[in-house]
């Protein structure tokens, strides 16, 4: 979350294609980390604890960054808008949702992953490895 005295820079609907360029960007982004991760679900032992720390901390800001793009959407719908603007703050709104939904995915996953990775398969006694695998089976 943003802290207390930092305060947005509310642009002007001008800038609306700046803002859809780095949501599309990083909803792209979002989808392949998802693509990712999702390929690591049944083998994360792949995976290092400080590169699932470092997906939890980007997708959790930019989790609680969403309510920047709902504020300034709804500062642009409150204005005066042509129809072609409309629409781009509309369709803005949208990817600003999927984004959302996208990021909120990752984390689960990567709590999922979290407890899997690396380091904690190689500090499990390979006796109690051994049980986990057969009682997996």
């Amino acid at each position: 979350m943003m802290r207390e005295q930092e305060q947005p820079q509310w642009r002007h609907i001008s800038d609306i294609a700046v803002f859809t360029e780095l949501l599309q960007a990083l909803l792209e982004s979002a989808i392949e980390q998802l693509e990712t991760r999702k390929e690591c679900e049944h083998r994360p032992h792949v995976l290092d604890e400080k590169s699932v720390s470092r997906y939890i901390a980007l997708h959790t800001k930019q989790r609680d960054s969403h309510w920047l793009y709902v504020e300034r959407s709804a500062r642009w719908k409150r204005g005066k808008l042509n129809r072609s603007q409309s629409i781009k703050v509309d369709r803005l709104i949208a990817q600003s949702l999927t984004l959302k939904e996208r990021n909120e995915e990752i984390l689960a996953l990567a709590e999922k992953i979290a407890p899997h990775t690396i380091e904690r398969v190689m500090a499990v006694d390979n006796i109690e490895l051994g049980l986990k695998a057969l009682i997996k089976d």
